[in-house]
């Protein structure tokens, strides 16, 4: 069964997620997404607020940043971090559901800027 975590800073969208009868379990605000890790089996998706300096990378989990202040340079930052989506934390139940299914999948839920600039920086990584 899917597991998703929630930081206790997003209990909006903990409570949304419950409503929507997903199994969700709270993290506390003080928590370091690494001691995270340990709690966590392959597929189980992490709703996290920002960016650890350490990144996702290596993560067993599919990790979704949400923010209530969404920006193309930290949508962009996420991406590079590791993050398969980043969404606005009070985004609509239907796409919500979307995002989740995208996620649980490994699909990226990106904007088409933030995909089309990665490729580019990869694709420059590779020439150089």
């Amino acid at each position: 069964m899917l597991k998703i975590f929630v930081q206790n800073r997003l209990a909006d969208l903990a409570a949304q997620l419950t409503g929507l009868a997903y199994q969700v379990e709270c993290c506390s605000e003080t928590m370091v997404f690494n001691d995270l890790e340990e709690h966590l089996i392959h597929g189980d998706i992490v709703f996290w607020d920002h960016i650890p300096e350490s990144g996702f990378y290596g993560s067993k989990a599919n990790i979704i940043v949400a923010t209530a202040k969404s920006s193309a340079t930290e949508e962009h930052d996420a991406a590079k971090a590791g993050a398969l989506a980043y969404i606005a934390s009070d985004i609509s139940d239907e796409m919500l559901k979307h995002v989740i299914v995208s996620v649980s999948k490994g699909e990226l839920w990106m904007t088409r800027d933030t995909i089309a600039t990665l490729f580019d920086e990869f694709v420059k990584s590779k020439e150089s």
